[in-house]
């Protein structure tokens, strides 16, 4: 099952130990929805006992997030598209295909993103991601 929405904003970051892009658009869940990407850049044993050694997902809200929820995140000239596996479709209320498309006209703040996601790729927790 595919679900597809239009980007209406991005913006994007580098913090100490993590990287991150939100991704703005409206859903039939909430009129502002969002979706956050978010790469520990570092992580330690216990992190890697509570599954938290991936990709971090989330949407408006915590009750809507996770980790371990992607099987891949491809960023590409369309926009961003995620497959997502059982506990993120659940976890997330997304289908299985999740496409966040770049609308015609530019935009702002999307260049930096391709940045911080072509960054992700060199991280542990971002090998899911796949930037062409």
């Amino acid at each position: 099952m595919k679900e597809r929405h239009v980007l209406k904003w991005v913006k994007s970051g580098e913090l100490e130990d993590t990287l991150w892009v939100s991704l703005g658009f409206t859903s039939t869940l909430e009129t502002d929805d969002r979706l956050h990407v978010v790469c520990a850049t570092t992580f330690d044993a216990q992190d890697i006992k509570h599954r938290m050694d991936t990709i971090y997902l989330e949407r408006f809200d915590q009750a809507y997030s996770c980790f371990h929820g992607a099987h891949s995140i491809e960023v590409t000239p369309d926009g961003v598209r995620l497959k997502l596996n059982a506990h993120g479709r659940k976890s997330l209320d997304f289908r299985e295909h999740l496409h966040l498309a770049l609308p015609k006209a530019a935009l702002r703040g999307w260049k930096s993103a391709l940045r911080v996601f072509a960054k992700m790729q060199g991280y542990h927790c971002g090998e899911i991601v796949k930037v062409d």
